[in-house]
């Protein structure tokens, strides 16, 4: 049974590209996880929306931030949790040489902090 929705952070990560030669390090992918406030619920439920391609980092965070605006889906932020940009590690996507400041950039932009990990 849906209650209210909301998600602590979004989680991106780069597609560089298929191979060495045609490297771009402004495709990235952005992921919100979200649930919703039944915990330990039989009926509660949990997803994920992500940008369908791989797109520029600033369009990428705006869109998903605008789809959950629409889905209804809340970042939410307490005492304890803060609202984390988060750079979800990827094998096959290694992310570029800037990557640390690229993710320091968005955060401040959006108003989140920034997890490394």
């Amino acid at each position: 049974m849906i209650g209210k929705l909301y998600s602590v952070g979004i989680n991106v990560y780069s597609d560089g590209g298929v191979d060495d030669k045609n490297y771009d390090k402004d495709r990235w992918w952005a992921m919100v996880n979200f649930q919703d406030h039944s915990h330990c619920q039989d009926r509660g439920i949990s997803g994920m929306i992500k940008n369908k391609y791989p797109i520029n980092l600033t369009l990428a965070i705006d869109t998903i931030i605008e789809d959950c605006d629409k889905l209804g889906i809340n970042f939410l932020k307490t005492q304890f949790t803060g609202l984390y940009l988060m750079y979800y590690n990827k094998e096959d996507y290694p992310p570029p040489d800037d990557w640390k400041q690229l993710l320091d950039e968005q955060a401040e932009r959006i108003g989140f902090k920034v997890s490394y990990e």
